[in-house]
């Protein structure tokens, strides 16, 4: 339940330079609809990207702090992703399963199933926008 993660996940990210959202391209439509929804709710600043071209787009903006990604997995491109991280330390929330060196994970059930994914890992991002409104209501 979101009790176990929201909190934590709206702490990591409040305050940064915004949230960032990356995932396969098979499933681009929720990393966008997971951007819309951070940008819309909280008003924060959010974009979405492909894993694959986030690393010769997105991964500049790592060098800045406050930098905030939350990870939609799958895509053949995490591994490298993940390196990054490992090396400059910005902040990563997986979201559906848990992968090593991440900052947090929010798991659920079936997430490698392709379906469940699309239809669950955007609620995610809807709960994490509200939890942000919530505590600074524009």
């Amino acid at each position: 339940g979101r009790v176990r993660w929201l909190g934590a996940a709206a702490d990591l990210v409040a305050g940064g330079a915004g949230v960032w959202v990356s995932g396969p391209a098979e499933r681009f439509g929720s990393v966008q609809q997971s951007a819309l929804m951070l940008r819309e709710a909280p008003r924060i600043v959010a974009d979405a990207c492909e894993t694959g071209d986030w690393l010769h787009v997105d991964v500049y903006l790592t060098k800045r702090p406050g930098y905030a990604l939350l990870l939609l997995p799958g895509s053949r491109f995490d591994g490298e992703l993940r390196g990054w991280r490992k090396q400059r330390q910005f902040a990563v929330v997986s979201v559906g399963r848990a992968l090593e060196g991440v900052s947090m994970a929010v798991p659920f059930a079936d997430a490698e199933d392709h379906v469940t994914a699309v239809l669950v890992e955007t609620i995610v991002a809807e709960l994490l926008a509200a939890e942000l409104w919530r505590r600074h209501p524009v």
